[in-house]
């Protein structure tokens, strides 16, 4: 299967990336190998694992000992295909006429991260739900495209494509599993702590309010602010920023 990829996206790899030939086919070879050996060494931990050779960790239980390893597994595969892909991409960046966009808005801090050049050509990697690999499924499988009591590397979660070349169905699936959860922890904990927070400054300032000499005083008289907001401006009452709009006075009718 990884062969036959390999075919399909070289000359996607070379067009986009804007590589010679050799180049392209040296990055792409590279990634291949990298994968290839991460599958296998998963075969081999998940065999030792069925057949209970394998060490367990200390502090943990012998399954979340053989999780721990293939999260392990899937994190140093994707550091090692980031790797390849960032020294073709800053071998280019020091040519005369650098090639590389994104790369360069992410070295010079304007925007990007180097998690988004990893998933856009490395690879997706492992998929994790709360530190953890997916579980939840059918019975005894993930998704109905496994086989029941697989529990290597690609039935659970691991993504070997990158966005560049594209992620098949049952791997984008995966994906938009790590998505949603991370979507609902996001947007859940942050109305959670604003909301919170909003209701902390409600009662923390309730008895604060301005006062004829324009200081801000609390209920028993202490003094918060000598001047309101520091210049004595409600920023209901301004007009774009400012106390008064000049041109709009003095413009004729």
């Amino acid at each position: 299967m990884l062969i036959i990829l390999k075919a399909d996206i070289f000359e996607k790899v070379s067009k986009e990336a804007h590589l010679t030939k050799k180049a392209a086919k040296e990055a792409v070879d590279s990634t291949f190998t990298s994968i290839e050996n991460a599958l296998k060494k998963g075969e081999k931990v998940v065999e030792s694992y069925k057949k209970g050779t394998l060490q367990s960790l200390p502090g943990l239980t012998y399954e979340e000992s053989f999780e721990r390893e293939m999260i392990i597994l899937g994190m140093e595969t994707k550091k090692a295909a980031l790797d390849i892909a960032l020294e073709e991409k800053i071998r280019r960046l020091a040519e005369e006429r650098p090639s590389y966009d994104a790369l360069l808005m992410m070295l010079v801090g304007a925007r990007g991260k180097v998690s988004n050049i990893e998933n856009i050509s490395a690879l997706r990697g492992q998929i994790t739900l709360q530190g953890e690999r997916p579980t939840e499924g059918y019975e005894g499988r993930l998704t109905p495209c496994y086989e029941r009591g697989d529990v290597g590397l690609l039935a659970r979660g691991f993504v070997p494509h990158n966005l560049l070349e594209g992620v098949p169905p049952k791997e984008f699936f995966f994906d938009a599993m790590g998505g949603r959860i991370g979507e609902i922890e996001k947007s859940s904990l942050s109305t959670r702590k604003s909301g919170y927070l909003q209701r902390q400054l409600v009662y923390a300032l309730q008895d604060a309010g301005a006062k004829h000499d324009h200081s801000v005083r609390s209920a028993t008289g202490d003094v918060i602010q000598f001047l309101y907001g520091g210049d004595g401006v409600f920023p209901m009452h301004t007009t774009r920023g400012k106390i008064f709009d000049l041109e709009e006075l003095t413009e004729e009718d």
